[in-house]
């Protein structure tokens, strides 16, 4: 995945975060580029910290500074929880290289949202999350 996509994609969040449209840009098991940080990059939640490394006095989490890595599988899966959540659309999909709008009828009648013919799946996701900030920001 090109570190333009990576900027591209923290950008987009950390903007929706800022404007209250999704909770936060960062899920559990999401993966930075911060490859010094404990436990390769890999984010976890305060509660982990607790059930899974109880003997771990100190583990960084990811700050404001760390940029997501969209070259991890369980990231770039993520991607698609944050697009729907950003969105409100339960059911979002990505097909052809276009992400859609599923109505609930017949994929025919699905909205486009962002995306382009043949544009990878990740590379789509993103370019919905830029679309949703262009959308919410003066």
């Amino acid at each position: 995945m090109s570190d333009d996509l990576n900027t591209r994609c923290t950008a987009a969040l950390r903007a929706l975060e800022a404007a209250g449209v999704i909770g936060s840009a960062w899920l559990p098991g999401m993966s930075t580029t911060e490859t010094d940080l404990a436990y390769g990059g890999r984010f976890i939640t305060q509660e982990s910290i607790y059930y899974n490394i109880p003997d771990e006095p100190s583990v960084e989490m990811c700050t404001s500074a760390d940029e997501i890595d969209l070259s991890d599988p369980v990231t770039a899966a993520s991607i698609i929880v944050l697009v729907r959540e950003a969105w409100g659309i339960p059911g979002a999909y990505y097909r052809g290289g276009w992400v859609f709008d599923d109505d609930g009828n017949s994929p025919e009648d699905d909205r486009e949202i962002a995306g382009e013919n043949g544009m990878p799946e990740v590379e789509a996701l993103v370019a919905a999350l830029e679309a949703k900030v262009r959308e919410v920001t003066p």
